[in-house]
């Protein structure tokens, strides 16, 4: 894992949960919150193994369809803070 928090090539999945003005405002901490259950882990964490960290994100650029989460290279838009599967089943693990 590079020290900005993305994965380097053979290195783990990061996921990026926006915390930026529209998305925060929009759910992005519950989302935070959920994804962070689902996963395990507290924002700026990774799993043992390293093969997924789990971070803050603040603005993807698309405000008008968040909130927003990233896994990887991967944007996930329109989250709904009750359901965030998208999210998990991209990183590959079930809600």
């Amino acid at each position: 894992m590079r020290e900005d928090g993305e994965s380097a090539a053979g290195q783990g999945l990061v996921v990026k949960v926006c915390l930026g003005l529209s998305c925060g405002q929009s759910g992005g901490r519950d989302i935070l919150a959920a994804v962070s259950k689902g996963l395990g882990l507290k924002p700026g964490e990774a799993q043992a193994d390293g093969c997924v960290m789990l971070k803050e994100g603040f603005c993807f650029g698309r405000c008008a369809i968040g909130p927003n989460a990233k896994v990887g290279p991967e944007l996930i838009s329109g989250i709904d803070p009750g359901d965030v599967s998208r999210v998990l089943k991209q990183v590959g693990m079930s809600a």
